[in-house]
């Protein structure tokens, strides 16, 4: 009996001990999975996966599983919105890859890896409608090495998220590495590194009109044709950064960079829309920036190295501006500054645009070539300081601070000092103008002593000046004016010419607002301006009718007098006696008369056989009046006397070809 309780107490701890353990212990959890893709099908579909998949807990990939696309093979994400630990795309002998259907997302924890393309046809991943693709690590697509390609698509409206770096590397073969946005987006996490090589397969993204984002920097290498970022669209693209180091940066639409830009290789244009870069840019020498007509660039700060580049037809904005030595700006559009211009040895700013700078621009060295309107409304002492100054053939410069500037030495072709507040412009040497010297209403000229400035025109607020030297009151000017300029000063503007004059007219006497004294006339002059005759080159000799077009031939007589106030004689706009601006009184008087003479046809009878001006004038009339259609030759044979009888029958004459008086009378009440 004891040996019965002593087995039946061990059974009893054996019992206890196996129950402890079946509560105790976990469940031992299915061992991740490759799961290889083997079929065309349905992700959904245990026929698409491969064995060791099938025998997994699942039948198809789970959380916990990497996945392989095999050559071939195109697997169509088609429910459950499923997740993986990692994506590989192997060659393509044959197409494969992924189509991530509309509504689904395909998230991947790992990585994404395409297997360097060996083969002829394409890897392709394709996120069709509003699917979405989700890479929590790496997204690496390294240069195929035959000629199939290496893709990701964004069809539709769908995204990708690179969580950790995207990587695309073009290669020496046919094939290329592309990531292509429709209307989707691309929100890369980490680093976007771009990488070219000889060719001719590209790496490259294109974002056709959708978004892209990055947080990390953006960075193209390798080959200027081969590394490639375009956006082509009207979407909006915001990146932490971007460096182009050899590359081509094509851009359309909206383009944020928060922080720089660094642009040493390759090409980079802003084709239209609009880029702003709120970090600093970066040019290195002999590296061209262009924006297109039409877009704009928005910079925080721009350096140009050396000789770098920039070429503005739209609208260029810059808070501060550097131009290494042989560097230039040129600029068609619209261009301006808000803070320094910086200008090194040789460096060259060409306008045929708008331009203003708003700061001090140039520190004494560089070129200006101005053929556009170039407003300074910056610095009281630099608003322009460069070695050379080239404006003198055309174009404006307007130096339109509200407050005091420091006007450049040098010849201009029209120069505003303008701002008004009493802003007083310093001329502070010798200064020439080849057109218009414009010096706004409260706004003084300050002509430093000793100075003698020369001005082809000047206006004065809105009225023209008289030619003579100009002045403020402490000048020997002949024209002294305390309105439009400094009165201390001595220096003097000797000014050419009157609008509307053509001769230069040296002479002491009034203008607007002088202060100075003038000889005068009291008396008013009335001459008589132009009388003109014009009459038709076929009317001579007093013909009726013109040899030339039939016509009847007229006379126009144009009588014209001037009457014009005392003091305005010889064309001046202001009079040399009160300084008022000169009022011209014109009249015209035409008179149109029609010749009667009946010269043109003769005073003989016109007949068959006649020739001469008068049958001259007789074939001119029938092609006019009758569509004749004679050769105009003076010789009355068959056919101009068969016109003759017709037009005689048709105006209610005898048809007889004899064209007398009856038929002269008849055609001159014509």
């Amino acid at each position: 009996m004891s040996n019965i309780k002593k087995v039946l107490g061990l059974s009893m701890a054996v019992l206890a001990v196996a129950f402890v353990f079946s509560f105790s212990a976990p469940k031992a959890e299915a061992a991740a999975t490759v799961c290889t893709a083997t079929a065309t099908g349905l992700w959904s579909a245990a026929t698409t996966w491969d064995a060791v998949c099938n025998g997994s807990d699942a039948a198809i990939p789970d959380a916990d599983d990497t996945i392989v696309i095999n050559s071939g093979v195109v697997v169509t994400v088609d429910a459950g919105n499923p997740s993986v630990a990692g994506i590989t795309i192997n060659s393509a002998a044959a197409a494969n890859g992924l189509i991530i259907s509309t509504g689904q997302t395909l998230t991947d924890t790992g990585s994404l890896a395409y297997v360097a393309n060996a083969g002829t046809a394409d890897q392709t991943i394709t996120i069709a409608g509003t699917g979405a693709l989700s890479v929590a690590t790496t997204s690496t697509i390294p240069a195929p090495t035959n000629t199939g390609s290496s893709i990701i698509t964004i069809t539709g409206a769908g995204t990708f998220t690179a969580t950790g770096t995207l990587a695309l590397t073009g290669g020496a073969t046919a094939g290329n590495v592309t990531v292509a946005v429709g209307a989707g987006t691309l929100a890369a996490g980490g680093a976007v590194n771009i990488t070219g090589a000889a060719g001719p397969g590209v790496a490259q993204i294109t974002v056709s009109t959708g978004a892209m984002t990055t947080v990390g920097a953006a960075t193209l290498a390798g080959s200027a044709t081969t590394a490639k970022l375009t956006f082509t669209g009207a979407g909006t693209r915001t990146l932490a950064s971007l460096t182009d180091t050899l590359g081509d940066v094509d851009l359309t639409g909206t383009t944020g960079i928060t922080g720089g830009l660094t642009y040493t290789a390759g090409t980079f244009d802003i084709n239209a829309g609009t880029t702003t870069v709120g970090g600093a840019t970066t040019i290195a020498a002999s590296k061209t920036l262009v924006i297109a007509s039409g877009a704009t660039g928005n910079f925080a700060a721009v350096t140009g190295t050396g000789s770098a580049a920039i070429t503005n037809a739209g609208t260029l904005s810059t808070a501060a501006l550097t131009l290494g030595a042989g560097g230039a700006l040129t600029n068609s559009g619209t261009s301006t500054s808000s803070g320094t211009i910086t200008l090194g040895a040789a460096a060259t700013v060409t306008n045929s645009g708008t331009m203003t700078a708003s700061g001090t621009f140039g520190t004494g060295a560089g070129v200006v070539v101005n053929t556009g309107t170039l407003n300074l409304a910056g610095a009281t002492t630099n608003a322009l300081n460069v070695t050379t100054l080239t404006a003198s053939t055309s174009g404006i410069v307007d130096y339109n601070l509200a407050a005091a500037q420091t006007i450049m030495t040098g010849a201009y072709y029209d120069l505003k000092l303008t701002g008004g507040s009493s802003a007083v412009k310093t001329i502070a040497a010798t200064s020439s103008v080849a057109h218009d010297l414009t010096i706004a209403t409260a706004t003084l000229a300050s002509l430093t002593n000793g100075g003698a400035s020369t001005a082809a025109f000047m206006i004065l607020g809105t009225n023209d000046s008289n030619p003579g030297t100009w002045g403020g009151t402490s000048s020997a000017a002949s024209f002294t004016n305390s309105t439009f300029f400094s009165t201390g000063p001595t220096g003097t503007i000797d000014v050419d010419h009157e609008h509307g004059s053509s001769t230069v007219t040296h002479h002491s006497g009034g203008g607007g607002n002088s202060s100075s004294s003038s000889s005068s006339s009291s008396t008013t002059t009335t001459p008589t301006d132009t009388t003109t005759t014009t009459t038709d080159a076929g009317c001579v000799n007093g013909n009726a009718f013109s040899a030339t077009t039939g016509k009847k031939c007229t006379s126009t007589t144009t009588t014209t007098t001037a009457t014009v106030a005392p003091g305005c004689e010889n064309g001046h706009i202001f009079s040399s006696v009160d300084g008022k601006k000169c009022a011209v009184i014109a009249s015209t008087t035409t008179t149109t008369t029609t010749t009667t003479s009946t010269t043109g046809f003769g005073s003989a009878v016109t007949k068959l056989g006649s020739k001469g001006t008068a049958c001259l004038a007789w074939q001119t009339f029938f092609n006019n009046k009758a569509n004749a259609g004679l050769v105009l030759d003076g010789n009355c044979g068959p056919k101009t006397m068969a016109a003759a009888k017709a037009w005689q029958a048709s105006a209610g004459l005898v048809a007889d070809g004899l064209l007398g008086p009856k038929s002269i009378a008849k055609a001159l009440s014509m």
